[in-house]
């Protein structure tokens, strides 16, 4: 006979099995990185009051098992005038260049100072697609206003990266009187860049379904 302690045992597995299910992926790990090089430049992205400014851009390329996005760092050296504005963007790839802002949130601060390492965070993580070219772009409000920081740049291909992900070229677009003109993209060079990521976590409704199901089963072996 199927007893009431015994339907609060199934009832207090389920809620286990879901617990688990929803708190078992894995914490960020880096995905690519080239933030140990040498860097032997920088790209301003700045803003100034003749309405004259630049948006900077650095790709990378994602490896087969295609995470899930949560968050990317940049290497900062400096500002050249501290306003504040300073925030990153998700582009896709157009033939090598940046194509357009995906709408991926991201949070972190206005005001990547003093020089180093600055992480900026997705709001909600995002699914990237395998095997695919993105782009990080950095940008400041365009309102002929004095702001702008300092990415930096390097010439080494040296990189520490999962099976199939990379960094690639950077770009940067002039914007004029507050219109960006067309990307400019330097091969040769990278913007100093890591990606960090998890394998994507189950939808849930996916996870409600896996426990109603196994509930189900339960019960019915408990009644034979």
């Amino acid at each position: 006979m199927f007893t009431l302690a015994k339907k609060a045992r199934v009832i207090g597995a389920s809620i286990l099995l879901m617990s688990l299910i929803s708190t078992g992926t894995s914490s960020a790990a880096t995905t690519v990185t080239n933030l140990g090089n040498l860097f032997d430049g920088t790209y301003n992205v700045y803003d100034s009051p003749a309405g004259l400014g630049r948006d900077v851009a650095g790709s990378f390329t994602t490896g087969s098992d295609g995470l899930s996005l949560e968050s990317v760092t940049l290497l900062i050296g400096g500002s050249t005038f501290n306003n504040g504005g300073f925030g990153v963007s998700l582009y896709s790839d157009a033939t090598n260049a940046p194509g357009t802002d995906l709408g991926v949130s991201f949070l972190g601060t206005a005001f990547p100072t003093p020089d180093g390492n600055f992480t900026y965070t997705t709001s909600s993580p995002y699914t990237l697609s395998a095997n695919t070219q993105y782009w990080v772009v950095a940008s400041v409000p365009h309102t002929n206003s004095n702001t702008g920081y300092a990415w930096r740049t390097t010439s080494n291909p040296t990189e520490i990266s999962d099976p199939g992900w990379s960094i690639g070229a950077l770009a940067t677009r002039n914007v004029n009187s507050g219109t960006p003109e067309s990307w400019s993209v330097d091969a040769n060079t990278s913007m100093g860049l890591s990606i960090q990521a998890v394998a994507a976590a189950p939808e849930p409704s996916r996870m409600l379904l896996t426990s109603a199901g196994l509930i189900l089963l339960i019960f019915r072996r408990k009644r034979s």
